[in-house]
């Protein structure tokens, strides 16, 4: 493709993100445009098809702080590689600063010039694909809001430019090294903020004592480098808790003695871990939602007795790790057991031993043929993958976006 022509097609697509934002929003948004572009949004471990490229360093937080406000002209140079432009490319306004509107670009990792690889077609400029603010949780059709409802920060600037709207602020993800325990703590409250999302940035576990003063907070997502080595016993005592998630650890360790005081509301619990992932203790006798993922467990810990939706996704365990884990267990509605290498006699006895709605195997050494004869035998039992003989079906249900991050 032409330099030029995507470069009107951007500046098309960006004049119809913000028609199509000014029909839902409370804001005026300006008219002048900055544009925040997230690289490398795409699963891109299948085989590159035609002349598929990939640029794997744009994956860098350093590459990322440089393009969060950048002008159209400079989105354009980014994006248009001699020819080679995304395969697609979602807009979207997503702030209004310092009198200008903020779209942001969400782009798939691929580029290519093959212009029969772009998606949008249907739309008329190839590979944008217009779509609304996220919408509020709980949101009403034909009700209008803030467009500050799910807010950003990588530092004391954009901080400040936050602060007028800080009644508006749902959710806030700070983002970057300088973000640290201090910024964390001079933070005014945030009278209407339910999530906090740390990523990449210098905070550690003491720098969280401070949430306690933003009286609707409830859910907490941290993103490495939050600490190489992150020990989840420091956390301090925050009653409103209901939900934390941890992505991508390198290694993690909880002793879940103390999050029977220091989180006594904490209902959604999901930690992701890379290496050891050391557990102690117990949680709240009854979970609604418990997903582990990591090689394998240690440490002397049991899942509690009454979990609504499990998921357990150890790639080093055993029959016998994963029984002596669910010891304890005598209610589960959702098991997910996928990427967890049981056999399919450890499946027959969970589900013998727990009825349950829903049960995943995917990846799991529960053979296809075998998935087939258990769902034959278990036909009120949803079971993933589906079997052999079953036809996949015409539609499937997603959580929205703004209910799943409240969902973990």
């Amino acid at each position: 493709m032409e330099r030029i022509t995507f470069a009107l097609r951007l500046h098309e697509a960006a004049g119809a993100a913000r028609e199509f934002a000014l029909a839902h929003v409370e804001e005026k948004l300006p008219e002048p445009r900055r544009f925040r572009v997230r690289l490398n949004c795409s699963y891109d471990r299948n085989p590159l098809r035609s002349d598929e490229t990939l640029y794997p360093e744009d994956s860098s937080p350093e590459r990322a702080k440089r393009f969060i406000r950048c002008t159209e002209d400079e989105a354009v140079t980014l994006l248009w590689r001699d020819g080679k432009i995304p395969e697609w490319i979602d807009i979207s306004v997503v702030n209004e600063v310092d009198s200008n509107t903020i779209l942001e670009l969400r782009c798939c990792g691929r580029f290519t010039s093959d212009e029969e690889l772009l998606y949008h077609t249907w739309q008329g400029r190839p590979p944008f694909h217009v779509v609304g603010p996220t919408l509020p949780p709980k949101h009403k059709q034909g009700q209008s809001f803030s467009i500050h409802h799910r807010s950003e920060a990588w530092g004391q600037a954009d901080l400040a430019a936050l602060n007028p709207h800080r009644d508006k602020i749902w959710s806030l993800e700070l983002v970057g090294q300088e973000i640290d325990d201090r910024i964390l703590q001079d933070l005014p409250p945030f009278p209407a903020m339910h999530l906090l999302q740390l990523r990449q940035t210098r905070v550690t576990a003491r720098g969280l004592r401070s949430l306690n003063r933003h009286p609707l907070f409830r859910v907490l997502n941290l993103f490495p480098p939050f600490s190489p080595s992150l020990d989840l016993t420091e956390l301090p005592r925050l009653r409103s808790l209901t939900g934390l998630n941890v992505y991508n650890a390198q290694s993690l360790r909880c002793a879940f003695g103390s999050f029977l005081l220091k989180l006594p509301n904490l209902g959604h619990l999901m930690l992701d871990c890379a290496g050891v992932l050391r557990l102690k203790g117990r949680l709240p006798k009854s979970m609604v939602l418990l997903s582990l993922r990591a090689p394998t467990l240690q440490g002397d810990f049991a899942i509690p007795t009454q979990v609504e939706m499990l998921g357990l996704h150890l790639h080093e365990a055993s029959d016998s790790d994963v029984e002596n884990l669910l010891r304890n267990l005598k209610v589960v509605r959702s098991l997910d057991l996928s990427a967890t290498p049981v056999t399919e006699a450890f499946v027959r006895r969970a589900v013998e031993r727990w009825p349950m709605k829903s049960i995943n195997v995917s990846q799991t050494n529960m053979s296809r043929t075998a998935v087939t004869e258990f769902a034959a035998a278990h036909p009120n039992l949803s079971i993933l993958p589906a079997p052999a003989n079953n036809q996949p079906t015409s539609s499937s249900v997603s959580l929205a976006p703004q209910d799943s991050e409240l969902s973990h």
